[in-house]
Parts: structure tokens; sequence; C-alpha cells
């Protein structure tokens, strides 16, 4: 078995014969598993280009889901490499984002019920804070969609000319709008390749702006439920919430840029 992938959830291999199975590290969280298939299952029953879950095995420590093998490259790589190609991929990327919004879901974990749990799980806020960000989350109404919450151009492949949805292990159920806000937000706070150089860092800094940009034009274009100005309203509406509840994840290069986020009371988004 090569191994393909890691992240903080788990580690992905290569099991030839068109399949790979992703192994959950022993912290990850009991539900870790069982949130991943439900969310990778019904985003592939509605048609959401992703890879097929093919077994799932809970008797293995930690357990491991089995999911059918896409070949193919990030979307930000594939861009790094084809700059010119940004327009179609933050297109494509829009499109998968706006038909997956269209999926009711009532089986993953509640987005609003999650963010509350993780605002209350941190130190470096006040109570005060905590409870005003609360307050915020509880008074967006709308109803819930399947949300990937975690869709950046990492997560998305190129594959055979099309976009290709993968790691659905932080997904969740709510307002669509705050799922394309954690896109902008970690957009905003993310960090460059290991030995990037000052010149390459403003051109992926560029990229990075106008990809967002296009991102968010081309939701608006293809959401059945909110227009350009209704989509950036609520971008500037939640991004305080998904950077507070973001900080729950630890992340060291994102901690400063995500403190400010929450300290500011508006948005250049």
């Amino acid at each position: 078995m090569k191994q393909i992938a890691s992240g903080k959830r788990g580690r992905v291999y290569d099991l030839g014969d068109g399949q790979i199975a992703k192994y959950y590290v022993p912290d990850a969280p009991d539900t870790a598993l069982e949130r991943e298939v439900l969310a990778a299952r019904l985003a592939h029953d509605h048609g959401v280009p992703t890879p097929k879950v093919l077994s799932v095995d809970r008797d293995i420590a930690q357990g491991r889901v089995v999911f059918e093998y896409v070949s193919g490259v990030a979307v930000s790589w594939y861009v790094l490499k084809r700059p010119w190609r940004l327009f179609w991929a933050s297109r494509e990327m829009a499109r998968c984002l706006a038909n997956l919004h269209t999926i009711p879901d009532t089986q993953t974990p509640n987005l609003k019920t999650e963010m509350c749990k993780e605002i209350d799980s941190l130190s470096c806020l006040t109570s005060d804070t905590k409870q005003e960000i609360r307050d915020q989350i509880n008074q967006f109404s709308g109803p819930d969609r399947l949300c990937h919450f975690d869709y950046h151009s990492s997560n998305v492949m190129v594959s055979d000319g099309a976009c290709v949805v993968i790691d659905w292990g932080a997904a969740r159920s709510g307002p669509p709008l705050a799922d394309l806000a954690q896109t902008c937000v970690i957009n905003r706070v993310d960090s460059f390749p290991d030995g990037t150089g000052g010149v390459m860092r403003l051109v992926i800094r560029a990229l990075r702006w106008l990809h967002i940009e296009l991102l968010i034009a081309f939701y608006s274009h293809y959401s059945q439920d909110h227009s350009y100005a209704s989509v950036r309203r609520g971008i500037r509406a939640w991004q305080r919430p998904i950077a507070a509840a973001r900080l729950a994840d630890d992340i060291a290069y994102e901690r400063t840029a995500l403190l400010k986020l929450v300290n500011s009371r508006t948005s250049s988004l």
C-alpha cells in the first residue's frame, strides 16, 4: 500500500485495482467516519462528482473507508501551473458548490450547533465575545442543505477535464452561504507552499483573490436561491462566526489572521 495523502483526520492509501482507502488517525473524532460516509454517499447519490464509497470497515481501529480511485491533480496545483485556466476552474468549482447546496440534509451534524460548540471550546476569546457570536449564529435562518465546509482548491481535483470533490470529513447541514463563507475565510488565511519566494507569493495571492471573486460571481449565477448582492451580504455576515469557529482547529499559521477577522466589525470581502 502506498500512502498518497494525509490530513488531520486520516491517511489515504492507494490499494490498487481502482481503489483507495482512508484510515482515520487515532485522535480523529469518533463520529469522523460516519460523517464522511454519510456526506459522501448523499452527495454521490445526488449527482455531485465525488468518489463513490465502496465499503466501510468499522472493525479496524478508528475505522477505514474504501473509495473508488479518481486520478487527477488538485485545482490549486492545476491553476498554479496553468493560470489561464483559473476562470474555468473557478466556474466549475462554483457550479459544483451551487449544485451541492440544492441537496436537503437532515443526516449530517448541524452546522450552527457544531460552530457554537467549537466557539465554546475557545480560551482565546472572552465569554462576552463568545456569547455575542453565538447569538449572531442563532439569528441565521433558512433551510438546511448539505455543506462540505472544507471546500477549497486543494479539496477539488481536476480529473479528465472535470472537477471532482473530495474529503467530506468536515461536512455538516446548514445554510449554504455559511459554507461559501468558510471557503472565503480558508482562502484568506491559507499559507504558502514551502520554499515559496517573494515574487511567487505575490502571484499566488493575486490568483487566490481573483479565484474568490470569480467563485462568488459564478456561484451567484448558478445558485437557485441567491443573487450576487445577497451572496456577498451573506459572506460578510458569516465571516466573523466562521473565523471564530475555525480557531478551534488550532492551526498555528491561521491564528493571527483569524483573530483579526473575529475582532473586526467590518469585512473586505
